[in-house]
C-alpha cells in the first residue's frame, strides 16, 4: 500500500532534512538559479538510492540547458514519489 510504501522510505530517509532541500531546490529552480545544481547534489547525497538516479540526471541536464521548467517537472515526480506535500 501507498502508505507502508511511504512509512519504508521514512525509515530509509531523515524526512526532517530532505523535505526543505525539496522545497528549497524547488525555490531555486522557479527563481531560475544555478545555485540550484548545488541544492540538488546535496538532495541526490541524503536520497541516496531511494531515488532513480536517472531523475537527478534529468534535472541537472534540463538545468545545464536552462529549463528550469523541465527541472520543475523532475522534481514535483520526485516530491510525489517521497509523498512530500508541495504547494502550488
Amino acid at each position: 500500500s501507498p502508505a507502508e510504501k511511504s512509512e519504508m522510505i521514512d525509515s530509509l530517509l531523515d524526512m526532517s532534512t530532505v523535505t526543505p532541500l525539496v522545497i528549497r531546490l524547488r525555490q531555486l529552480l522557479r527563481d531560475d538559479t544555478m545555485e540550484a545544481v548545488e541544492c540538488m547534489n546535496t538532495l541526490k547525497n541524503c536520497l541516496g538510492n531511494a531515488v532513480e538516479q536517472h531523475e537527478f540526471k534529468l534535472i541537472e541536464t534540463a538545468i545545464n540547458h536552462y529549463d528550469f521548467e523541465r527541472a520543475l517537472d523532475v522534481l514535483d515526480n520526485i516530491a510525489q514519489h517521497l509523498a512530500i506535500t508541495l504547494e502550488p
